[in-house]
């Protein structure tokens, strides 16, 4: 699937793609929310979840990682 194809289904499409066919990368938690970055074919998805009202914020549709970058350098050298 490429980012073109998922931005052209309906929302509720794009939430069950992220879940079903999205690959989990990483995870980062800032004050009240959680940001939690998929990989789908060749793009990104970041999903926002409130810690405290425990749901879904917004979803953001990426065609690059660079926001991330630094945090997942850091983690995997310190992964063994």
């Amino acid at each position: 699937m490429t980012l073109y194809e998922y931005k052209m289904l309906s929302e509720d499409d794009q939430w069950d793609t992220v879940f079903s066919k999205g690959r989990y990368l990483d995870m980062v938690i800032e004050g009240n929310s959680k940001f939690v970055l998929y990989a789908i074919g060749k793009f990104f998805v970041e999903v926002e979840w409130n810690i405290k009202l425990t749901r879904l914020l917004i979803r953001e549709s990426l065609n690059a990682v660079i926001p991330w970058i630094g945090i997942l350098m850091f983690r995997r050298r310190f992964e063994c």
